[in-house]
């Protein structure tokens, strides 16, 4: 596993820890653009890293009419929550040369 992988998984895993802290409600919301764009970013090196992932990773989070005027994505928290479980998943999968 590469340097770059390792940190992904960090990220990934930090984020999930604060997406846990969150109420039933909050992770009811819709996340912001900006959250959107990083988790974008992070499928995007882990591509770059590991070609053969690209059809098993989790879409890319998109915006729509009325969400991108509100400068918020199309998913809700918990979405992302699940997507970044998928990720850990899968490069926990990864890790272990399976």
């Amino acid at each position: 596993m590469t340097k770059n992988i390792k940190l992904l998984k960090t990220k990934i895993e930090s984020t999930k820890k604060t997406l846990g802290k969150l109420s039933p409600d909050s992770k009811q919301t819709h996340i912001s653009l900006a959250i959107a764009e990083d988790f974008n970013g992070i499928i995007d090196q882990l591509v770059l890293e590991v070609p053969d992932i690209k059809n098993i990773v989790p879409k890319k989070i998109t915006s729509t009419m009325p969400m991108s005027h509100m400068k918020k994505a199309d998913i809700k928290y918990i979405d992302l929550e699940i997507y970044l479980d998928q990720l850990i998943a899968i490069i926990s999968e990864f890790e272990s040369g399976k």
